[in-house]
């Protein structure tokens, strides 16, 4: 299997992590440094499914992943099977976290429905 391009990485971390915080829900006034903190500290991991689990138990998702989160992390378990995959994609989310959560926050803006008392231009 040839390495993932950076791209690939991205994309895969920005998924991870929205799909995480969706699970979640409001994480107060410090919501993406607590993203941030939270991807950083779990790609610490060994695997994608330990890098899931201690991303949950940073985020204090105290239930169950919801279903959409569910098929989310299936979806990348499958390419972050290969060791190789993972150490990229850990390397990445360690290295460049704030990247990361930055790239998230502006996804996560861009599909939010817009705001009826925004003023247009």
């Amino acid at each position: 299997m040839a390495p993932p391009d950076q791209a690939a990485l991205e994309g895969w971390a920005v998924r991870f992590l929205n799909a995480m915080l969706d699970s979640r829900g409001e994480l107060g006034t410090d919501f993406w440094t607590r993203a941030r903190t939270a991807l950083e500290a779990s790609a610490s991991t060994a695997s994608f499914s330990e890098m899931t689990s201690k991303c949950a138990a940073k985020l204090e998702c105290h239930e169950a992943l919801s279903a959409e989160t569910a098929r989310v992390i299936a979806d990348l378990a499958r390419p972050l099977s290969d060791p190789a995959a993972f150490g990229a994609l850990a390397e990445l989310c360690r290295r460049d976290a704030v990247f990361v959560a930055a790239l998230a926050r502006i996804a996560r803006d861009a599909a939010a429905p817009p705001d009826d008392n925004e003023p247009e231009f």
